[in-house]
């Protein structure tokens, strides 16, 4: 008896080895994303074994151009698959189809999530990662600039998701954003520190594509202001700082010392 059950665990355990090799490989596929030129994102992973033996991943967003991004974390369970990108905020969830041809999952960032389903790819069908842009060329230093031009419009409402970005040549671009969202980027604040905005502020959404008047890429301090100054000029923001009691809470050492583990 004991040699059979010893003989039906290693099996079993044989079994689950050979699924977690069946993940390695390139897996593509494509985001339905409304904003995006063509409509899509196409999406890359390729993932490996490691030396120890465990699976490790990278991630691509080909016609962003975007240079491999590693998984933070990649797990396995049967034929269920979860990978972790920390670097983008996102999380890949799916599972393989029986044949191993095919994984339908789901791709979250920033709280929204999108169907994602990615197909082995073979050395004919594999799409051309391309090579990364070059670094972008940082605006002057001591600039102090401010958008020359700047287009707001309000947001389609049946358009999903949110964002903030700055393209290589400092263009800023917003999607479904209010204007307490703006104030709390430009200003660095926790929304529990805005006090007095209209209600409109945390309820009507723009998309707003402005050009600075400085060329380069700016740095954060001076895309923060830059939008500080926006808001001033195009929403009329009048702003003052003041003290205010808020609730909050702190980590302190017990009596008898942290008992934290770093691990």
């Amino acid at each position: 008896m004991k040699k059979m059950l010893w003989g039906l665990a290693l099996f079993l355990c044989s079994g689950s080895a050979l699924l977690a090799q069946s993940f390695p490989g390139t897996w593509q596929g494509a985001l339905k994303v409304p904003q995006a030129p063509n409509g899509e994102l196409r999406v890359v992973v390729k993932i490996s074994t490691t030396a120890a033996d465990k699976l490790a991943a990278d991630f691509y967003s080909i016609d962003q151009r975007t240079p491999a991004i590693p998984a933070t974390a990649l797990t396995t369970n049967g034929n269920n698959f979860k990978m972790t990108i920390e670097r983008v905020n996102g999380l890949y969830e799916g599972k393989m189809s029986a044949d191993g041809k095919t994984i339908n999952g789901t791709w979250t960032q920033q709280g929204n999530s999108l169907p994602l389903d990615l197909t082995r790819a073979t050395p004919e069908t594999a799409w051309t990662i391309p090579e990364p842009p070059p670094p972008p060329k940082m605006m002057e230093a001591n600039a102090q600039p401010e958008f020359e031009v700047a287009t707001i419009k309000p947001s389609d409402p049946s358009r999903p998701g949110w964002g903030i970005t700055v393209n290589p040549s400092g263009v800023l671009r917003t999607l479904n954003t209010t204007v307490n969202d703006l104030i709390k980027f430009g200003f660095d604040m926790h929304p529990k520190q805005v006090v007095g905005a209209p209600s409109w502020a945390d309820s009507e959404k723009f998309d707003i594509e402005a050009k600075p008047d400085k060329p380069g890429m700016p740095s954060v301090k001076q895309l923060k202001g830059m939008v500080q100054k926006l808001l001033a000029e195009r929403f009329s923001l009048a702003s003052h700082k003041d003290k205010k009691e808020l609730s909050a809470y702190a980590i302190t050492a017990m009596k008898n010392g942290v008992k934290i583990k770093k691990e």
